[in-house]
């Protein structure tokens, strides 16, 4: 884990690391999580039913088709290989690649129409939810407009208006 960069690792879990035959789950997004492979250890999961995609690299371990995609509830599963550019990605090609995904179009569909979608502020392309995903920019703040002044007695507003000369 000494070239893990994309999560967080604290000092315990980076010692830990160099024992021989210790292996760790990583989840990367929504929310970066970290925990030592373990049968009770797991990690968190999507809220609703999913297929998972497995991608194997040189880590022989069935932790996450024999664990993990049970306790996520996931409802089918498909095995391929770990792409070219995860070694790099990750700094090892002791690896298991997965990922959780909604087959279903239609579902995904009602998922991304429910969402807001903007422009974003700083580098113009669409954006769907909170988070650019091309430069990680957020909204910016939304302003309150100044409240309504009352009219207090004494006070009195003359109304002009534009008129045509003549």
């Amino acid at each position: 884990m000494a070239r893990l960069d994309r999560v967080p690792v604290g000092l315990t879990s980076h010692a830990r690391s160099w024992m021989p035959g210790s292996q760790f789950a990583v989840l990367a997004h929504p929310q970066p999580q970290l925990v030592k492979v373990a049968p009770d250890s797991l990690l968190d999961g999507p809220e609703f039913g999913t297929w998972m995609l497995v991608g194997r690299g040189r880590l022989q371990s069935d932790w996450v088709t024999g664990t993990l995609a049970p306790a996520w509830r996931t409802q089918g599963l498909r095995e391929t290989e770990a792409p070219a550019e995860s070694a790099a990605w990750w700094g090892t090609d002791k690896l298991i690649e997965f990922c959780s995904y909604l087959p279903d179009l239609s579902v995904l569909y009602q998922l991304v129409t429910s969402v807001r979608r903007t422009v974003c502020h700083w580098c113009g392309i669409d954006v769907i939810g909170d988070l650019c995903v091309f430069c990680s920019a957020t909204p910016p703040p939304v302003h309150e407009p100044a409240p309504a002044r009352a009219l207090t007695a004494g006070s009195h507003r003359t109304h002009r208006a534009l008129t045509t000369g003549g």
